[in-house]
């Protein structure tokens, strides 16, 4: 059995949130072990490895070939290459702030040596510090496990070296370049909040089933806009839906329902917690057991789905019970919950039900 795999904080960028959601992707098709996922590429276990590691982003390619291999289709690999290329422009912008603009002042002019003096000109030219070929850190567990598989691994990409100088002028300019970057990026973040990217209530929800097409039975395209709060059925999340765990939702307490008493501990549906690998993303979705309510009005639904570690949650109430789903959230960020509250007696008795805390990233 393989070593589990160091535990993500998809808080600390770029390269870790997408790597959850690779791992999130792997949760979804059973978790298979990465030799299995290598069977089906041409990459080795290690490199796969190391693509949801977090320590560094991977290929294009590698992304691409890790995805099929958890059985994402050939169809809905455009969203993945858009959710790379997303990912490829905040990690090389957050490198552009962070590099620090050096201003070269002008080499002072040159005085004649004494005649006397044995120092020749190259003897006082200035020898600068030898640039490390293998600067750009380790690849950190990964490579670990390749050791431990007995597998070759993918070249470490040397990191971009330090630009050679330049005249003051190209500072300023570079300057320039970058505070254009991180107004760009400002200006991205605030749309981020104001689209509701962060811990906020959601009300949003659909009645009915979520796995039904589209409108005209054509397949909806993937689309870069599938975030917190998005409805999972007109995005195309819920045609490769699965459910990531179940549980029951039963009374409290002897409840009389429709004219027949139902003992305590008696279900009144099923709450499933269903997830998307096309989406990286879940969402609750509550069935009513038929043979306890033989009228709707006999109660109400509310679908809660909850992302435990940041309080994100979103949620749906039907005034009538049916089949009934919450909008989605993402996985990326963490595992999501799925509940379900069904009020029956008037409003006077609640039937909970809440699955686990998946996936485990």
């Amino acid at each position: 059995m393989g070593r589990r795999e160091v535990p993500l904080d998809p808080e600390r960028g770029v390269t870790e949130r997408f790597a959850a959601e690779l791992r999130a992707v792997r949760i979804g098709a059973g978790e298979p072990t990465y030799r299995q996922l290598a069977k089906a590429t041409h990459y080795s276990a290690a490199t796969l490895a190391r693509a949801a590691s977090g320590n560094t982003l991977p290929t294009l390619d590698v992304t691409l070939a890790y995805v099929s291999a958890c059985g994402v289709r050939d169809a809905e690999l455009a969203g993945w290459r858009r959710r790379w290329e997303a990912a490829r422009h905040e990690s090389d912008s957050r490198a552009a702030r962070s590099a620090p603009a050096v201003e070269v002042e002008a080499d002072p002019p040159t005085e004649p040596l004494p005649a006397d003096s044995g120092d020749s000109a190259e003897a006082r030219t200035e020898i600068g510090s030898p640039v490390d070929p293998e600067a750009g850190g380790a690849e950190g567990t990964p490579e670990e496990a390749a050791q431990e598989l007995g597998e070759p691994t993918e070249p470490v990409v040397p990191a971009e070296r330090a630009a050679p100088r330049r005249p003051a002028v190209l500072a300023v300019a570079a300057r320039l370049l970058v505070g254009l970057s991180l107004a760009a990026n400002c200006a991205l973040f605030y749309l981020l909040v104001a689209t509701g990217s962060h811990p906020v209530e959601r009300t949003a929800g659909r009645a009915g089933p979520d796995a039904a097409p589209a409108s005209g039975g054509v397949s909806a395209a993937p689309t870069p806009s599938v975030q917190d709060g998005t409805d999972p059925k007109p995005h195309g999340c819920a045609e490769d839906a699965g459910n990531l765990d179940q549980a029951p939702v039963v009374l409290p307490q002897e409840t009389v329902i429709d004219g027949r008493l139902q003992p305590a501990g008696t279900a009144l549906g099923t709450v499933s917690l269903r997830y998307s690998a096309r989406c990286a993303a879940a969402w609750s979705r509550f069935d009513p057991a038929e043979q306890i309510f033989s009228q709707p009005n006999q109660g109400t639904v509310t679908t809660r789905t909850l992302r435990t570690n940041d309080g994100t949650y979103t949620q749906f109430h039907l005034g009538h019970v049916d089949q009934s789903y919450s909008d989605l959230l993402l996985t990326g960020m963490g595992c999501i919950e799925a509940r379900a509250t069904v009020l029956v007696a008037n409003g006077t008795v609640a039937a909970e039900g809440s699955t686990r805390c998946l996936p485990k990233l």
